[in-house]
């Protein structure tokens, strides 16, 4: 069994979890139809970006029609200066491009904006899109980056002040020391963000928080506690409609009967996840859960359809781009053959899989250099720019929450469309709750650790 089963994706990382737009609250109710009614006959101005983002939200899960409708929003945006409406509509496409597994992409987009966000003088905007960014680094395993980002986000939220705020940062940090395999110091920011966020009743948030609780124990093969975690965060995860939860939830579940080898007992977790998934199209899940069956089959010495399984899953790893499935895939393909004892394909699939890390590793080399080439001209820039903190009361973060629901990570993400009506002010950036991870997270799970 591959000792990382349980991190094969991140809410996204999970924590996909992206800090920006998590779980259906106010505007549960708030179709489609309606919002595309309210659209119309809405006037060019800042209302009608509220609108279209909240409908690119509720398109979570057609990706296509959900960046179509972000862009729009963007280019509105922009045409009348709305700051919060451009970042909204901007974070809103990257967590379209991390549903499709297109992290790079997404980091891209995301440190195009870091500058302009800078100069908008609001904290609050930079904070999240930093921890944003630290996310997307952990989603492509660049821990030292991911640290680097967080910190300075997180540096920034403490002078902000907030509860909220506290329970979601120490989420991502404990999302982040599990994936450096320090699960000992994971644990302990993950309790600080249960209790946190205990303290202001936020389903959404307690149902990443203890999802991702219950995987660090899982690590520790602690699995009474994990159990007991995923149960909590089932449990929050209803309350709030977060369905990227309900699947990791059934996923993680499934791990720990495969950890242990409780075959029986694994498939039915497994298949109510795929189902779930296929129905919702998050194909991140969907991937993660045909690799659980297909373990599941290995475990069962029903080799052929172990290898079935496999082969489906590097299909849609290649159709999504989804390496770190690539990578399992092949490695669960290399114990298939060599346990029906066919050495030579057996390390063909080896040999694949030790491809493919190393490809995986070179990116990440080849991105980091980057990064170093950069590193002067934009530090020379941020040196410059100092942060000025929102004087805007804390309650005014709360005002607008609005509905996304996609798993992976994903995850939650801060976002600022509230009070949206306000354009000519930067300073009140809402806090709202988006469903994801993200997500990542949201992972970030069972296969998967939830992003936000």
């Amino acid at each position: 069994m591959d000792g990382n089963f349980i991190t094969s994706c991140v809410v996204y990382q999970s924590l996909s979890f992206l800090l920006l737009f998590r779980a259906p609250v106010l505007f549960a109710q708030e179709g489609v139809d309606s919002l595309l009614n309210l659209i119309q006959n809405e006037k060019v101005d800042s209302n009608r970006v509220v609108h279209l983002v909240r409908l690119g939200i509720r398109y979570g899960l057609d990706a296509e029609k959900g960046m179509e409708t972000f862009k729009q929003a963007e280019e509105l945006s922009r045409k009348i200066d709305f700051t919060k409406g451009i970042f909204a509509s901007v974070q809103g496409q990257t967590e379209v491009m991390k549903q499709q597994g297109r992290y790079l992409e997404k980091l891209s987009l995301e440190q195009s904006m870091l500058e302009w966000t800078e100069q908008t003088g609001d904290s609050l905007l930079l904070a999240t899109l930093l921890m944003n960014i630290a996310i997307s680094y952990r989603m492509m395993n660049e821990y030292e980056n991911a640290i680097t980002y967080s910190e300075r986000g997180r540096d920034i939220f403490a002078r902000i002040g907030n509860t909220q705020f506290e329970g979601e940062i120490n989420d991502i940090m404990q999302y982040l020391y599990a994936g450096l395999h320090q699960y000992r110091k994971a644990v302990k920011y993950g309790l600080q963000a249960i209790k946190k966020l205990e303290e202001t009743g936020d389903a959404s948030g307690l149902a990443y928080a203890y999802n991702n609780l219950g995987l660090t124990y899982i690590q520790l093969k602690e699995y009474d506690s994990a159990r007991v975690c995923l149960m909590h965060s089932a449990r929050n995860a209803e309350l709030s409609d977060n369905l990227g939860i309900k699947i990791s939830n059934e996923l993680n579940y499934g791990y720990i009967h495969l950890l242990q080898g409780i075959y029986d007992s694994v498939r039915a977790p497994v298949e109510k996840a795929l189902h779930l998934a296929r129905n919702t199209q998050m194909h991140e899940f969907e991937g993660l859960a045909l690799w659980g069956m297909a373990n599941y089959y290995l475990g069962k010495k029903q080799y052929n359809r172990a290898q079935q399984y496999c082969d489906t899953v590097l299909q849609m790893a290649n159709q999504y781009n989804y390496p770190d499935q690539k990578l399992k895939a092949y490695t669960t393909l290399s114990q298939i053959a060599f346990a029906m004892q066919d050495i030579t394909q057996g390390n063909h699939y080896a040999s694949q899989t030790e491809q493919i890390r190393d490809s995986i590793l070179n990116e990440s080399i080849a991105r980091n250099t980057i990064q170093i080439e950069k590193k002067y001209e934009t530090e020379r820039k941020r040196s410059a720019y100092s942060i000025t903190t929102n004087t805007v009361a804390p309650e005014k973060y709360y005002e607008l929450c609005a509905d996304w629901k996609f798993a992976g990570i994903t995850g939650h993400f801060i976002s600022i469309v509230s009070k949206l009506s306000h354009p000519t002010k930067i300073a009140g950036a809402t806090y709202s709750r988006f469903g994801n991870r993200e997500t990542t997270t949201g992972y970030s799970i069972a296969f998967k650790r939830t992003g936000r």
